[in-house]
């Protein structure tokens, strides 16, 4: 599952939410397992020179790509 932004400013905890209840009914997930994931690869993502973060954990695999010249944000959700 995919889930993309286009702001300047990070998705707060209502998207957050979305996202792990959408991730959730793909891969039958915790939800807090989910929204602990998305944002450990967010911060990953942030620390990566070309804004690409990966958390493979609980089951779960999640990318998440932030290039730095653009103010878009796009997470990948999949079951491990």
């Amino acid at each position: 599952m995919s889930f993309q932004f286009n702001s300047s400013g990070m998705p707060g905890d209502d998207a957050f939410e979305l996202m792990s209840r959408g991730g959730h009914l793909l891969t039958g997930k915790d939800t807090a397992a989910l929204i602990r994931n998305l944002r450990r690869a967010l911060a990953a993502a942030a620390e990566e020179t070309y804004g690409v973060g990966f958390v493979v954990a609980d089951g779960l695999a999640i990318t998440c790509v932030a290039p730095r010249d653009s103010d878009t944000l796009n997470f990948l959700v999949a079951g491990d």
